[in-house]
């Protein structure tokens, strides 16, 4: 049976848009991995620093206080 343009190019256009819809998926799944290591990064580093502010502000409460 003789094939049209429109049966054989079908077939690979939507073989394209899948292949494309997962090429898609996996840049935001790396565009997300490098998001939650800045996240991690910065909670790694602002996570030291917070907890030396807050034990300074105790410090200060309890010579006020006490």
């Amino acid at each position: 049976m003789n094939q049209g343009l429109p049966e054989r190019v079908l077939p690979f256009s939507f073989r394209a848009a899948a292949e494309e819809e997962a090429a898609t998926s996996v840049e935001y799944a790396v565009l997300l991995a490098l998001i939650l290591v800045v996240v991690v990064a910065g909670i790694a580093t602002l996570g030291g620093e917070a907890q030396s502010l807050w034990g300074w502000v105790r410090e200060r409460l309890d010579a006020f206080l006490f």
